[in-house]
């Protein structure tokens, strides 16, 4: 025998087994943004209490909580409040880290959510990961931060489970720190480092790949002038500087990184390819520190340095703290010796050395934005900190170093090396903005994103058609290069157009006035998606991108996880939406439910054979994975619409309930648990009281003691009766 249980769980938290405070409506429903529905009301004293409790709006029931809070508070002694109130914000932060379900974690995360929906103006905290030693923190518009608001997924990804993954994802990092920060135990000297370098007809073969592989960090350099560099170099070796060494070293491994990209074999006398890049890299760091860099910079450092981050970047699988740390040295240093000020002020500046300059500091914004952006946290450079124009569009031969004026800017129909350079960095300037923006504590007011989407969707349409994006069927015949070229500035507007309409997306689902971003972020979403599919089909054998298969870095990983999460999200809000609104949602975003999904689904494949090599890999396969059973069940919404139809069909009540759980064996009442799920589902159904359905709504809420072993032998005897008619 059991006590009787004057209030019982909603069913949304039983559904979910989740720990219910059986408030009207609960904090769990309340912080998932879905129906709160319990089987019955509660009998006896208290009930007219909660009905009114139930009447009043969210935000007069939080003031008078609030109220509340503080006269319990300041009738405290002055330290006892203060300790109080601290560890109240910190208990809810340490819940809100974790992504906790219990009942305190849901009041936190409405708290919070409530406050933030309120202010058009207000922009959602980011997501806060922390283990014993570590803390990690990304900005709200971060495929992280969106998995947090996602219910299914928090609900699956636990405290503990985010802690390991985290602590996974800590140790992969730790061994790969990039060199210059981890420090080289035993630097060598410059005769072991000159000694280091393979014979003169084999540098000749790396140097050759690289510059003849399109790749854009050619653009930082003036080929003419590298050659001249390289053949003094080898008349004298020792005559060379430490960061022009450091330079050579980096191109000689960026050049094994191509072979290797490729499938290209190189001559098995110099070793593993692997181990020769990981050589060369480490040969360009010792360079790097034997000039002491950092505090006695010169001719060529900040290339030499840009080409150590390139090939750290390329080494790691995911995005790394240690990439970006070093990008922001980049950046200090280079404006310690002032790139971020354009040579025409200064006339010790030669306008070879102008050109150059600039087209470095070109490669610092870009390094600096989407690093930034990959990792959620705020770009280092601001606007108002420089003036330094965007390189000029010219051929190699229309300038040198002996050039007294710089020649006029070819038209950009003329495809030159550092157009692609040009165009990016332009396009990158207004994502610089947008993602400033929404790095901010405010937002700008819905009518100014209106307009900077209009800029984006502007700057799009000017983008030169060397590098639009149209089908895949158009280019048969281009390079492979041509063809990475347009994918990446091609996600380069889809993921803008995603971080500038987030926030508003969020808000659309309380506020039909910002349905323009939501269908904007929806569509964007879906673009980068249907992109991903493209590629992964390309990168296979016999594919466009065959041969360049490794070129997906971290960069486009991270536009596919953000995409991801944003859809499911869109998913969500459906799975939550009432059924008299789902012909507003299908007129609003253009892509059905099943067009989603089958996205999601397309998107989860190529995340499945990387998986093995890369965490976040791993991590977008299982959310994807847990986000897609949820909606292969159904939602909640579907199945209560099948349930009325089926209880329509007969007028008997007893034999209604016993046909439902005949027909569906996840409703079958075997336990007391499985009788709360079931009345949760049955209430939620039910247009109109049945004789049974009172029944059992007196047996249960009665203020007698309840026998559940002679419930399920009713419910059984119940269900023969019904069979028996």
């Amino acid at each position: 025998m059991q006590s009787a249980r004057g209030f019982v769980s909603c069913s949304s938290c039983r559904q979910r087994k989740l720990r219910c405070d059986r408030d009207e409506p609960c904090s769990n429903c309340t912080a998932r943004n879905v129906e709160c529905i319990y089987a019955s009301l509660p009998r006896g004293r208290g009930s007219l209490s909660h009905r009114g409790n139930h009447n009043q709006r969210p935000e007069v029931r939080l003031r008078k909580l609030e109220q509340l809070l503080g006269t319990i508070v300041s009738q405290m002694p002055e330290k006892q409040a203060s300790g109080v109130a601290i560890s109240s914000y910190n208990a809810g932060e340490a819940n809100n880290l974790h992504g906790d379900k219990t009942s305190s974690h849901a009041a936190n995360e409405r708290t919070v959510g409530d406050f933030s929906q309120n202010d058009n103006h207000t922009v959602r905290p980011g997501r806060m990961m922390s283990s014993d030693d570590q803390t990690i923190y990304v900005s709200s518009v971060h495929w992280a931060a969106i998995c947090n608001e996602i219910a299914c997924l928090r609900e699956n990804f636990d405290e503990q489970e985010a802690q390991n993954h985290m602590e996974t994802m800590v140790h992969s990092q730790r061994s790969s720190e990039p060199l210059l920060l981890d420090g080289v135990r035993e630097i060598s000297s410059l005769e072991d480092i000159l000694s280091a370098i393979p014979p003169r007809d084999f540098v000749n073969r790396l140097i050759s790949r690289y510059f003849n592989s399109k790749d854009p960090s050619v653009a930082a350099f003036h080929p003419p002038s590298f050659q001249l560099e390289y053949k003094r170099f080898w008349d004298n070796p020792r005559a060379a500087s430490l960061p022009w060494i450091s330079l050579l070293f980096g191109v000689m491994a960026l050049s094994v990184f191509l072979h290797m990209r490729s499938g290209d074999k190189l001559p098995e006398a110099f070793g593993n390819p692997g181990d020769m890049r990981d050589d060369f890299h480490r040969r360009a760091t010792e360079c790097l520190l034997l000039s002491k860099y950092s505090t006695e910079p010169g001719a060529y450092t900040i290339e030499a340095l840009l080409f150590n981050i390139h090939n750290e970047f390329v080494r790691c699988k995911d995005a790394h703290l240690g990439v970006w740390i070093l990008a922001g040295i980049a950046t200090r240093l280079a404006m310690r010796m002032g790139y971020h000020r354009d040579p025409s002020h200064y006339s010790q500046l030669s306008v070879f050395q102008g050109e150059m300059r600039r087209r470095c500091w070109a490669s610092i914004l870009q390094m600096d934005a989407l690093f930034s952006c990959q990792l959620g946290l705020p770009a280092m450079i601001q606007e108002s900190q420089y003036d330094t124009q965007l390189p000029s569009n010219l051929l190699d031969e229309d300038f040198g170093p002996d050039s007294v004026k710089l020649p006029k800017s070819r038209p950009e129909t003329d495809l030159t090396p550092v157009l692609y350079t040009i165009t990016k960095t332009r396009f990158l300037l207004l994502f610089r903005v947008i993602f400033n923006q929404v790095a901010l504590q405010y937002v700008a007011e819905y009518d100014e994103i209106i307009a900077l989407s209009q800029r984006l969707e502007n700057a799009y349409t000017l983008i030169s058609p060397h590098f639009r994006m149209a089908s895949l069927e158009d280019y048969i015949t281009v390079p492979p290069y041509s063809l990475i070229q347009r994918y990446n500035l091609e996600l380069l507007f889809q993921k803008t157009r995603c971080i500038l309409h987030r926030h508003h997306m969020a808000k659309s689902y309380q506020e039909p006035k910002y349905n323009f971003s939501r269908y904007s972020c929806v569509e964007a979403a879906m673009a980068i998606l249907t992109h991903h599919a493209n590629i992964h089909k390309e990168v296979q054998v016999g594919g466009l991108l065959h041969r360049e298969k490794w070129f997906i870095s971290s960069l486009e990983q991270h536009d596919f996880l953000l995409a991801s999460m944003i859809v499911c999200l869109e998913l969500t809000s459906q799975t939550q939406s009432s059924p008299e609104h789902d012909h507003e949602i299908t007129g609003l975003v253009k892509f059905d439910r099943q067009e989603l999904i089958k996205a999601l689904e397309t998107s989860k494949l190529s995340w499945h054979r990387l998986k093995s090599d890369s965490f976040e890999a791993q991590k977008a396969f299982d959310m994807l994975s847990v986000m897609l059973d949820r909606v292969s069940m159904g939602t909640q919404v579907e199945r209560e619409r099948r349930l009325m139809e089926r209880g329509a069909e007969h007028d008997n009540g007893n034999h209604t309930v016993s046909r439902h759980m005949d027909d569906d064996p996840m409703l079958e009442p075997s336990t007391s648990e499985g009788v709360e799920r079931q009345l949760g589902t049955l209430k939620t159904s039910q247009t109109t009281d049945t004789p049974f359905l009172n029944e059992m709504d007196s047996f249960l809420n009665g203020q007698d003691m309840i026998d559940w072993n002679a419930w399920e032998l009713f419910l059984k005897n119940s269900r023969g009766e019904s069979r028996g008619a």
